[in-house]
C-alpha cells in the first residue's frame, strides 16, 4: 500500500490583464481539526454560548451541525511548511499564501469595526 502526501489547495488573486483568482498547490499535512476537535461536528451557531439542559440534550433532534472548516471529516489540511521550505517555488507560493490569509484576517477585523453603535 502506497501513500502519497496530500496537497493544500488555495485561491488567490493574481493581477494580471484579467485580474484572475488561481489555484495554488502545496504539500499539505493533515492535522485535528481545531474547530471541532476532531469530531466532525459541533454546536449549532445560534447555540453557542446558551445553557443546555440535559432535558434539552434528550430531545428527538440534534444541536449539532457538522463543521464548517473539517466538513465533518475531523481532520483539516494545511501547508506543510516543512516540506514547502525545501523547493525555491514552493516556499514563495506559502509566501503567498499568509499573506493572503493576513490580509483576509485583517479585513475580517475591519469589519467588525464598523458594526459598533457609536453615539
Amino acid at each position: 500500500m502506497s501513500s502519497s502526501k496530500p496537497t493544500f489547495r488555495f485561491l488567490s488573486w493574481v493581477c494580471n490583464d484579467e485580474d484572475e483568482e488561481v489555484e495554488f498547490v502545496l504539500p499539505g499535512s493533515y492535522y485535528v481539526c481545531p474547530v471541532c476537535d476532531g469530531k466532525g461536528t459541533r454546536l449549532m451557531a445560534v447555540l453557542r454560548g446558551v445553557a443546555i439542559t440535559e432535558e434539552d440534550r434528550g430531545r428527538e433532534w440534534s444541536y449539532d451541525v457538522e463543521c464548517e472548516k473539517c466538513k465533518g471529516l475531523r481532520v483539516a489540511i494545511e501547508p506543510d511548511r516543512i516540506a514547502c521550505s525545501l523547493n525555491p517555488y514552493d516556499r514563495a507560493t506559502l509566501i503567498r499564501y499568509d499573506e493572503d490569509r493576513a490580509r483576509d484576517a485583517s479585513e475580517q477585523s475591519n469589519e467588525g469595526e464598523w458594526d459598533t453603535d457609536e453615539h
